[in-house]
């Protein structure tokens, strides 16, 4: 990563801290280690059905910008998690999901690269364009016309999920 964007992402991540109501960055993270620590707490608690039942019942009184942020927290909890360890550790978190950005894709970015390529070389052997999209859409479970828009948006097909801006946007709020 390059120093430019390094520097963004610092200064979004502390802007983000100050707009959610910390006084400085250290009391911000302050905040975030002890929704953490709650929620790993609750996540041990939590294997079974049953534990989950109890949990719920035993809960301590959360103060009001911790019942805000509870509900999300659950909702992501995996990508929650995948970001934190992706901050330390990049390839740990390959498998993790990313925090949902707007409509749910029905295609990673490999994917999309994969159909791409897979159209691509039907039409260099020879098969009709037409019919070359409708058999990727086929092989990838979706529309033709998904095919189609990413057939015709494929120069501009991103390199990742998301930004780093879009997800330090979300602990902002």
């Amino acid at each position: 990563m390059d120093e430019e964007m390094r520097e963004a992402m610092v200064t979004t991540f502390v802007e983000a801290m100050h707009n959610a109501g910390a006084e400085n960055y250290e009391e911000g993270l302050a905040k975030v280690v002890k929704l953490i620590e709650i929620v790993h707490g609750w996540v041990v608690k939590i294997q079974t059905v049953e534990g989950l039942r109890a949990t719920v019942a035993e809960m301590q009184p959360m103060s009001r910008e911790e019942e805000s942020i509870a509900p999300f927290l659950f909702r992501n909890l995996l990508a929650v998690v995948g970001l934190l360890v992706r901050s330390g550790a990049n390839a740990l978190a390959a498998d993790l999901p990313a925090f949902p950005a707007g409509r749910p894709h029905t295609l990673s970015v490999e994917e999309i690269q994969e159909l791409l390529d897979y159209i691509s070389g039907l039409h260099r052997r020879g098969t009709n364009l037409t019919v070359a999209k409708v058999r990727a859409s086929q092989r990838y479970s979706c529309s033709v016309r998904t095919v189609e828009r990413l057939w015709a948006e494929r120069h501009t097909v991103p390199a990742q999920e998301f930004k780093a801006e879009d997800v330090l946007k979300l602990f902002a709020k």
